[in-house]
Parts: structure tokens; C-alpha cells; sequence
């Protein structure tokens, strides 16, 4: 079987379906075992995947999704959409293609495998030259009511994971760790304080898996691979009611805080009051500060447009915390709610255009000009 498997591995056969109305071209690929062993029953479940990654409206992409993931993730109801799709869809999937690898069914439910990949694979004897193949997906496809919808495969990958639950965190840990009840309650105290710098009780319940890897815990979402757009240590849900952790920490301080300061358009306020209040890469406030000093102080327009090209990086969060602190430090958390519905953009390219919308509402908040602002955090910073 195993040479069998690799001989057939570069026998594809690409497929166009009917096109989007806005005339876009679904294109995919299947593997060959794919194309010789599909059926009716498994081209239904494809078809609904593919029109899926291509549909532009996002209502129609929500009603083919069970509504059971609705209910609990809300707009991240595909768990690993928003951290792949980080550019406009349908260009990112004209340069990195649908490779359907497996259809696996199981009863009347299916589980699809997908590569997404350039369509020219040119390998190379220099691993950094390697990059044509960007992520690998896992999808499921379930019969509910007479008719196919989509889920995440997160249920069948924690069923049998351990759990722990404190006041408001039901905790589902990977079985290789050991339960820290004391850090979990910790935890609890935690997000309790912090509900109440932002005087938002905390009525809901938030689900907190545990793993020991970033691998782990993207599994878990739909990624079997991810070279781009997969979660790094730790992510919190846009509705505060889950959280992934990939270090094994019971007391992700950064992401706890996204749980209650949940709902910000603007990723640099986001990121930046969680790094303010809870640290980020294992690391306090205080010693990100510090480091970000070292490397960027003073600070000056050209400093901040460098920093903004890339928005996922230490740096930029930590520039978004420095705003937080300033405006903490003259107008208190009443500041930060203020401000909290400054305008964001989805486009992960759009780093410098999140700082431009926070500055000018930091500006007109602390009736100051853009010179007196890089004035006031350089303060900041060396102090």
C-alpha cells in the first residue's frame, strides 16, 4: 500500500465547477486515489466544501454550517477560517489551490482533507525555499434533517481529552498533562479581577483547552498543517467563550483578558490592552516594555510604520499596550471603553491603518496633536 500511495501522489486531475456570480472560477484539485474512489454520495459533501471556500457572502457560507457551532463560536463558527482567510478569499485561493487529499466516510458523516498548495511545486535541496504548500485542513461534513452541513472536527479530536471545571472555566486538557487545580483557580481569580476593571460581570462559562504544542492545539481547530495562518501559543474566541492554549498554561493571562475585553474591531487596541494587562509570550508587561525599549525607543512615524507591516508580530502588540498605558494613565479604564469601538480592518495587511484609527481616537480623546502623542509615549517608554 505504501508504495502504491506514492506512486499515485502527483496523478491529480483538476476540476472547474459553475462559476460564483461574481465569475470567479471554483477551482480544485483532487489526488488521484480521491478521483478514482469518489461517489455520488462523497462528490455532495465535496461540493458543499468547495462552495464554501469560495462563497464571498458570509451568510451564505454560515447557513451551510451546522448550527451547533454557530451557537457556540459565533463568527469564528469555522474555527480556522478567520486565522487562514486573512486576505480577500478568493485571491489567496487563486494562488494557493484546493488539493483534495482524502474523502474519508464514516457512517453517513465525512471528513475532508485539503491542501491548499501553489499549483506549481518546484522542490528545492534549501528547506527555506519550500514554502509552495501553506496549510492542510480537516472538515467535516454531517446529515442533519435531511440535508449536508458543515462542522469542525474539534469534538472528535477532545473526546477523550480530561476536564476540570472552576466558577466560569470548564477546562479540557490533552491527556499527556497532568491537571494543576491551583493554577486553575488562579485563573479564576484572574478573569474575576479583570471583569471588574471593565465592570463586566461574568455570566458565561468559557470552554479552555489545554495542549502541549501549537501543533496540538491546531489539530484540534481543522489544521493537520499549518505554515501560515495557524494559531501560534494561545487564541481566545471573538465572543469570549473559548480559549486555545498550546503551552500547556493553565493561567494564559493574555488570552484570559481577551475573554473579558472581547469585541474589539481594532486589532492593536485589542491586542494592546490584553498585552497591557496580561503580558504576552510567557513574558509580563513590564518585560515587554522593557525589550520593546531596547529595540525601538524613541519612537517616531517611520518606527511605527515599520512595526505595523507586520501586525502578528511581539512588537506591534506591544506598541498597542504603550497606547493603553497612556491612555489608563490619563483617563483611566472610562479611556479604553471610549475608544473601544475605534474601527478596525479584517485585512491582516492592514496593520498601519489599525494604528492610524487608534491614534487619531487617542488624539482627539486626550485633545493633543500626533507630536505631542509620540511625546507622551516616549515618556512611557523611558521611564
Amino acid at each position: 500500500m505504501t508504495y502504491k500511495y506514492i506512486t499515485t501522489l502527483f496523478l491529480v486531475i483538476v476540476l472547474s465547477t459553475p462559476l460564483l456570480s461574481e465569475e470567479v472560477n471554483k477551482e480544485y484539485y483532487l489526488h488521484s486515489i480521491v478521483q478514482q474512489t469518489i461517489r455520488e454520495d462523497k462528490q455532495k459533501a465535496l461540493d458543499l466544501w468547495i462552495d464554501f471556500l469560495y462563497e464571498t457572502n458570509d451568510t451564505i457560507r454560515r447557513s451551510n454550517w451546522v448550527a451547533s457551532d454557530i451557537d457556540k463560536y459565533e463568527d469564528d463558527y469555522c474555527l480556522f477560517q478567520n486565522s487562514y482567510f486573512q486576505f480577500d478569499r478568493v485571491t489567496q485561493l487563486s494562488y494557493f489551490v484546493p488539493f483534495i487529499l482524502s474523502i474519508e466516510k464514516n457512517n453517513s458523516d465525512y471528513t475532508i482533507r485539503t491542501m491548499f498548495m501553489q499549483k506549481e511545486v518546484k522542490l528545492s535541496d534549501i528547506g527555506k525555499d519550500n514554502q509552495q504548500i501553506t496549510s492542510i485542513v480537516k472538515v467535516k461534513v454531517v446529515e442533519e434533517n435531511g440535508r449536508l452541513y458543515l462542522k469542525n472536527v474539534i469534538d472528535d479530536e477532545v473526546k477523550k481529552w480530561n476536564k476540570y471545571s472552576t466558577k466560569n472555566i470548564n477546562y479540557i486538557v490533552n491527556n499527556d498533562i497532568a491537571i494543576d487545580t491551583a493554577k486553575c483557580n488562579e485563573a479564576q481569580k484572574f478573569l474575576d479581577e479583570t471583569s471588574k476593571i471593565w465592570e463586566k460581570p461574568l455570566t458565561q462559562s468559557v470552554d479552555y483547552y489545554v495542549s502541549n504544542s501549537p501543533e496540538s492545539i491546531n489539530r484540534i481547530v481543522g489544521f493537520d498543517f499549518s505554515f501560515y495562518g495557524g494559531f501560534g501559543n494561545g487564541m481566545a474566541g471573538r465572543n469570549g467563550r473559548y480559549l486555545f492554549v498550546g503551552n500547556g498554561d493553565f493561567t494564559y493571562y493574555h488570552e484570559l483578558v481577551h475573554l473579558v475585553f472581547n469585541g474589539a474591531a481594532n486589532r492593536l487596541l485589542s491586542e494592546g490592552i490584553a498585552t497591557y494587562l496580561g503580558g504576552t509570550n510567557e513574558k509580563t508587561y513590564a518585560e515587554v516594555k522593557s525589550d520593546f525599549q531596547k529595540e525601538h525607543y524613541p519612537l517616531d512615524s517611520a518606527k511605527i510604520t515599520e512595526i505595523s507591516i507586520y501586525p502578528g508580530q511581539r512588537s506591534y502588540y506591544v506598541l498597542g499596550s504603550i497606547i493603553c498605558e497612556l491612555v489608563v494613565n490619563e483617563k483611566g479604564i472610562a479611556g479604553i471603553k471610549s475608544i473601544w469601538d475605534t474601527a478596525g480592518y479584517d485585512d491582516f495587511s492592514n496593520g498601519l491603518a489599525d494604528y492610524n484609527t487608534l491614534r487619531e481616537r487617542t488624539q482627539q480623546l486626550l485633545d493633543i496633536d500626533e507630536t505631542e502623542l509620540y511625546k507622551r509615549v516616549n515618556n512611557i517608554l523611558s521611564q
